[in-house]
């Protein structure tokens, strides 16, 4: 027991070293990421604070998406858990030393030992990020990064568990670096260059091979072999809660964005100039108090033809195209009707002007009208006296 207990306290040693090892590499990387990428690239400085975080992010990402699935090749080469040998031995083994680092001789003997341990490095430093730089969809990345972290960590301290399901499932990494190049020519102005086009099509073509196909085999190996030989529950039920989750996941991802961005950059889907979002009470009290200022605009469009003094319609006119360019530089002018603005001959009714008078249009008419009859007047004197001196 003694024997048993030394040794088990060992496995914790080796995994919490190899954990730590990872947290602190990935961490180096990612600063050496910050320093350089100044030095390297002129467009990293016109990004914004959550960009530089992600680009940042990304890089560690890749280099995840790398080392990682090259361990896990290794260990599984070593640990002979290739499905094609022997499919479900393979599938319902719950041991392989290296790919766990459980032993000393293990991790002495083989560089690539361990790599479970690294992956909860990874994983943990990135969600010490998504939760202190709160980038872009960070919620999802958080849910994402404690899913991915729990199996690993039961396999790792716990109780060993299924490690071709779990080295598999963290084989769909592969995908990153070519997804990460793609963001990169995305935020930096390059979708129209031959790069981007390329880098697209093998992206979704990695997508294909390491995020739908290979999910798919390892959810059929878990409900063929693993659920039914292990039963449900146990050490086991992590690992089925994540590889179906991670499977769900990534076809959901790859219909719904991958592919819709692909079927947009060929141009068989329209993208949609403006996307309607939840907004807050502040946003709908600024939207609608537009609304108002459009309809205000129309109105003033109307008053502006049937001014009569020329004075009244030169400021109404500067007052409209005052507003009109308030209107149009937030993108409240879309529906407006711009000809109907530049036209000046439409009639409109007696009942129509005096409904929109204003006190200033009052005034002016009161003033037209008072001319008109002393206009009126003097000519009618006029008529008379001609008339009598004729």
């Amino acid at each position: 027991v003694r024997e048993r207990g030394i040794e088990r306290m060992e496995q914790w040693v080796i995994n919490v070293i190899c954990v730590l090892f990872a947290f602190l590499g990935f961490g180096l990387i990612y600063g050496l990421s910050v320093l350089a990428a100044p030095l390297l690239s002129k467009t990293y400085g016109t990004l914004d604070l959550g960009q530089q975080c992600e680009f940042a992010s990304r890089v560690h990402s890749c280099v995840h998406g790398i080392v990682v699935p090259l361990g896990v090749f290794v260990c599984l080469a070593k640990c002979d858990l290739w499905p094609w040998n022997n499919e479900k031995e393979s599938f319902i083994r719950n041991d392989c030393e290296p790919i766990q680092g459980l032993t000393r001789a293990a991790l002495l003997s083989d560089p690539a030992a361990g790599v479970f341990g690294i992956v909860i490095g990874y994983f943990a430093f990135d969600l010490v990020l998504c939760l202190y730089y709160q980038y872009d969809m960070w919620q999802v990345f958080a849910v994402h990064h404690v899913l991915g972290i729990a199996p690993f960590l039961v396999t790792c301290f716990i109780c060993e568990n299924l490690p071709l399901l779990l080295g598999g499932g963290i084989l769909v990494e592969l995908a990153n670096p070519t997804m990460n190049w793609e963001w990169w020519l995305e935020i930096t102005n390059r979708k129209e260059t031959t790069v981007y086009c390329v880098v697209k099509h093998v992206s979704y073509c990695m997508w294909v091979l390491w995020r739908v196909t290979l999910p798919c085999y390892l959810v059929y190996g878990l409900c063929r072999y693993a659920i039914p030989e292990h039963g449900g529950g146990g050490c086991f039920l992590m690992s089925y809660l994540t590889g179906i989750i991670i499977f769900v996941f990534c076809i959901a991802v790859f219909t719904m964005v991958m592919t819709v961005s692909l079927l947009k950059f060929h141009g068989c889907i329209k993208e949609v100039d403006h996307v309607t979002e939840p907004r807050s009470s502040q946003d709908m009290s600024l939207q609608d108090t537009f609304s108002g200022l459009r309809e205000s605009l129309n109105v003033l469009a109307w008053e502006r033809r049937i001014a009569t003094s020329p004075t009244a319609k030169q400021r109404m006119q500067t007052t409209v195209r005052k507003i009109q360019r308030a209107a149009t530089t937030i993108g409240l002018l879309a529906d407006l009707d711009q000809e109907k603005l530049e036209d000046d001959d439409i009639p409109v009714s007696y009942t129509h002007l005096r409904a929109h008078e204003t006190p200033e249009h009052l005034v002016c008419r009161l003033l037209l009208e008072k001319k008109k009859k002393k206009t009126a007047t003097n000519s009618k004197t006029t008529n008379i006296v001609i008339t009598t001196m004729l």
